[in-house]
């Protein structure tokens, strides 16, 4: 149903929140590639954009994107997503419990055994 229903202005940032929902879905429904490919297009949109590192809406992205990975069976680029992730928490440790679950997700399927941020 998401897929019918793009974004009907071509604002940049519609279409990157358009792109990050849709990849986060087609990853959790199996569909990794589809996922990743979008999820790769709103982190290059992000860093193009000169959001900070430690944004958390970007480091809550990273996180999804490294359970895609490791969904996908790459778990060195779910490593680097989860480390790229917790470091902008441990920056910013006050930030809201819904942007750092998927890091914790991820941590737990990667077997890593952190402190909380």
């Amino acid at each position: 149903m998401l897929q019918e229903f793009p974004p009907a202005a071509n604002d940049a940032s519609d279409w990157n929140g358009y792109r990050e929902l849709l990849g986060e879905t087609l990853c959790q429904v199996g569909q990794s590639k589809d996922g990743l490919a979008l999820l790769d297009l709103a982190l290059a949109a992000a860093e193009q954009n000169g959001d900070h590192p430690n944004a958390p809406w970007l480091a809550r992205l990273r996180a999804v994107k490294g359970l895609c990975t490791a969904a996908a069976g790459d778990r060195a680029t779910a490593l680097r997503n989860a480390a790229q992730a917790r470091a902008a928490f441990t920056a910013q440790p006050g930030v809201s419990p819904y942007y750092k679950a998927p890091l914790f997700k991820l941590e737990r399927a990667l077997g890593l055994r952190l402190p909380a941020v």
